[in-house]
């Protein structure tokens, strides 16, 4: 992987639930939205019928997005086995404090996600979670999450993707795609229009809003508020090409 479990351990011990801040930011939120949308859209179209969905959430972090699927999923599969694994054992503690731990299953497992066991599922999730694998470990992670599908299963992902562009935080769309395409089928793609927000203007607001003074506390008003970034993915979504903006986030269905 690319990041080791003891500095990602590290790096959510800086925060109190969600060490990018899922729980507060705006530009979170509008993203905790897009995903909640894209996940239930797919379990209404695919699995309606059945009386029992059986969820597997991988990368789960502190729970924060596994909570709102859960919540929207619920609302319409009653009965609904809700399993959520992250190889951080502090991402999982958050986990079980905040994150309906009476509800989801939540389970610390190893590096690369190598002994996630159970199954079959009808529905696995892996949201955010493919920029951690080199390439070279796609076809074991890939080969094992179809060992675990229902004979009707799907797979959601998503990644920070570039279109013909990649470094530490976005994987080239192109190399990712080529990659699925081994072992999936590629059924629907949609996409979030924030990474350039994010990185130009968001993050520089919130190294300036430490502190306790007027105008921190304004920037962290404007932080708070979703209505900036979901104004900036409606503008995004009309106006994109191919290659315009080249940053996105990606979510892709799996059959």
């Amino acid at each position: 992987m690319r990041r080791t479990i003891e500095s990602i351990e590290a790096f959510y011990k800086k925060s109190v639930i969600d060490p990018w801040g899922i729980d507060w930011r705006g530009s979170m939120q509008v993203r905790n939205f897009f995903y909640r949308d894209f996940v239930i859209r797919i379990a209404k179209k695919y699995f309606q019928e059945k009386k029992q969905l059986v969820i597997l959430d991988i990368g789960c972090g502190s729970g924060v997005l596994s909570a709102i699927l859960y919540d929207v999923l619920i609302t319409n599969f009653p009965n609904i086995s809700y399993h959520a694994v992250d190889i951080s054992r502090e991402a999982i503690e958050r986990a079980h404090t905040y994150s309906h731990r009476d509800f989801i299953s939540y389970r610390v497992v190893g590096q690369n996600f190598k002994d996630i066991n159970g199954g079959p599922f009808d529905l696995i999730i892996g949201l955010e979670i493919l920029i951690y694998f080199e390439e070279i470990e796609f076809k074991q992670f890939f080969n094992q999450l179809k060992s675990l599908l229902s004979s009707e299963g799907k797979i959601i992902f998503s990644s920070n993707i570039g279109i013909n562009y990649s470094n530490d935080a976005y994987i080239d769309a192109n190399i990712l795609e080529k990659n699925f395409k081994k072992y999936f089928q590629i059924c629907e793609i949609k996409d979030l229009y924030l990474n350039s927000y994010i990185d130009m203007f968001e993050q520089k607001f919130l190294t300036y809003a430490q502190g306790n003074g007027v105008i921190e506390k304004l920037i962290k008003i404007y932080l708070y508020s979703p209505i900036i970034p979901h104004v900036i993915h409606i503008l995004w979504n009309r106006w994109s090409t191919l290659k315009i903006p080249k940053k996105r986030n990606r979510a892709y269905l799996l059959l």
